[in-house]
């Protein structure tokens, strides 16, 4: 999630989204929060700071709230809410429609 290449780093955050919703008992992306909390104040790329706020909001806990609710509006929280389900309609679209030959 930390590279400094936009395009990877989205893409980064859209393997974590699935992830954390998907494998939430086999895969704990706690420890990630300060640095989606960074992505969200620094990034220059709208979609990675829109995907940063979905994480957080796949990964839950307190912290993660707390978080968003002093630094996001509610426009920004429900967008995230609505990336969430895009990332993973997107995860399933891909994964259960196999190319056959």
């Amino acid at each position: 999630m930390d590279s400094e290449y936009q395009s990877v780093r989205e893409q980064t955050l859209k393997n974590a989204i699935v992830l954390a919703t998907l494998y939430r008992d086999k895969v704990d992306l706690a420890g990630q929060r300060s640095l989606l909390n960074k992505i969200y104040e620094e990034s220059k790329s709208p979609k990675n700071r829109k995907l940063a706020v979905a994480l957080l909001q796949a990964i839950g806990g307190n912290r993660a709230q707390d978080f968003l609710a002093r630094n996001t509006t509610q426009a920004e929280f429900d967008e995230g809410r609505l990336t969430v389900a895009s990332v993973l309609n997107d995860y399933y679209n891909n994964h259960q429609n196999p190319v056959t030959g």
